[in-house]
């Protein structure tokens, strides 16, 4: 294993070593050894946005939201990206689980194959129908993939034995913030309100597996609850029944992504847009 170390601004030596020895520790756990990653670390939140922009930019590539640990292989390569005042506020066991979620990302989907996906023929046959826009069609892609392979890494974690880890970083991504709320609030169309669905989805699929998992249940279930209170009832119900699907995924990454689309299809995005 090797890992390329990359600093931007003035990142503490103990931060730098902490995230370091949790990656070690993850591969060491789960006996991978032959594994190349770039590690970025960023002082401050203004240095990693401007950073992924560029990248957006330069190389017209999906980076997505802004997030204390993030990852990604657009090089070919897995990719990691932490930011230090983003983390250092965290519950120790929340920073700990993100960073090693990370890592299990780099595990199972660490090469450019499990970054680009097409649509499947349910998807472009809903696209004929109410005309979709290709930014749309493109967007319920990426969405449906990034939730597919956060419930893989979760899963896989699980079965490695990281759960305590995985539990605290779960209750720090299903807080809902003030943000995601407005953003509802001002999702005035029926596109809109899909979108949302599919970007929030994601932190529902991370947290499935610990369902599993009889001492976290009852609070994880709560924290559901909790964090979908704004939504309207039969959305609420959408991505409970969705989370439930995703039981019905296998090992192989891409085709777990075309089932979710397709399920995504009949589940939330026909039956709204035909309302």
């Amino acid at each position: 294993m090797k890992i390329k170390v990359f600093k931007f601004g003035d990142v503490p030596s103990e931060f730098q070593d902490c995230v370091y020895n949790v990656i070690v520790e993850t591969f060491e756990r789960v006996n991978i050894e032959k594994l190349y990653i770039e590690l970025f670390l960023f002082d401050c939140i203004d240095g990693l946005k401007s950073y992924r922009l560029n990248e957006q930019r330069k190389f017209g590539i999906e980076t997505g939201d802004i997030f204390f640990v993030m990852h990604d292989a657009w090089m070919g390569y897995p990719r990691i990206f932490i930011c230090y005042e983003l983390s250092k506020s965290l519950p120790k066991l929340a920073f700990i689980g993100g960073v090693r979620h990370e890592v299990g990302h780099a595990i199972l989907h660490g090469s450019l194959e499990y970054y680009v996906f097409s649509p499947t023929e349910k998807l472009l046959n809903l696209a004929n129908k109410y005309l979709l826009t290709r930014d749309f069609i493109n967007r319920v892609v990426y969405l449906t993939s990034i939730a597919v392979k956060d419930y893989e890494v979760t899963s896989y974690l699980v079965s490695k034995g990281f759960i305590e880890c995985q539990y605290h970083f779960i209750k720090e991504i299903l807080k809902v913030s003030k943000d995601e709320i407005e953003a509802w609030s001002l999702a005035w169309n029926k596109y809109m309100k899909i979108n949302h669905i599919l970007t929030i989805f994601k932190a529902y699929a991370t947290a499935k597996p610990i369902l599993s998992i009889s001492k976290y249940k009852k609070d994880v279930e709560s924290l559901i609850t909790e964090s979908t209170k704004y939504l309207p009832k039969n959305f609420r119900e959408i991505i409970i029944s969705l989370m439930d699907k995703l039981e019905l995924l296998k090992e192989d990454t891409r085709n777990n992504v075309w089932i979710m689309m397709d399920i995504i299809c009949d589940m939330l995005i026909d039956p709204i847009l035909s309302e």
